[in-house]
């Protein structure tokens, strides 16, 4: 429904948020190479930490790690744009047009204890998280690098109403080749990791006109 559409006389879903949550069809490949070049990044600057204003412990690249010309990375900054354009698809079907002006992101490398703080993404329409590689998880932590967003509607969590899956939290249990794309705003959080190995992950942002 439209701003300004009459309204139905009928039951109405509004103030829907789009998601994209699947597996991508990279493949196997694709993450183990993915992995490889993160980990080779990160041991040749292994002083780098987290610069983000959410990331609490843990390794990144800087904000270009997507102009990388490496084959995987070149792969992965494809599969990002066009899951970026399907996402506009299905925001507003038949109303694309114009480009991606910008689209860049960075490569995460968490191990136990590292987690990130809620947050969003302010300057960007549309952002989004690959995982190539995600360790083993503790079992004892049930949400060990669980990724949590929040129901952007911010009253319902202050006026709970039985019956009703208002205010509610959206945890996703990351596994490789998983792919995520959302709004910028959308709030949202990355629970500590506790386990074996290492959580490699890569976070992009969008902008379109």
């Amino acid at each position: 429904m439209t701003q300004n559409q009459a309204l139905p006389r009928d039951g109405h879903v509004a103030f829907g948020t789009p998601m994209i949550i699947r597996k991508a069809a990279s493949g196997a490949e694709l993450n183990q190479a993915l992995a490889a070049h993160i980990l080779a990044l990160r041991d040749a600057d292994a002083a780098r930490r987290a610069v983000s204003r959410s990331g609490i412990g843990g390794w990144r690249t800087g904000d270009g790690f997507l102009d990388d010309p490496a084959a995987p990375v070149a792969a992965l900054r494809a599969l990002a744009e066009a899951a970026v354009l399907e996402m506009l698809a299905m925001a507003k079907p038949g109303a694309i047009e114009g480009r991606i002006t910008r689209l860049y992101g960075w490569a995460n490398v968490n191990r136990t204890g590292d987690y990130n703080t809620i947050h969003s993404h302010p300057t960007s329409q549309w952002s989004g998280v690959y995982y190539a590689a995600v360790g083993e998880s503790d079992p004892e932590h049930p949400l060990s690098g669980v990724i949590e967003f929040q129901d952007p509607r911010g009253a319902p969590q202050a006026q709970p109403f039985p019956g009703f899956d208002f205010g509610h939290k959206l945890r996703l249990v990351p596994e490789t080749g998983l792919l995520l794309v959302f709004p910028s705003w959308l709030l949202h959080m990355v629970h500590p990791f506790h386990g074996a190995g290492e959580r490699i992950s890569i976070a992009f942002n969008a902008s379109y006109e």
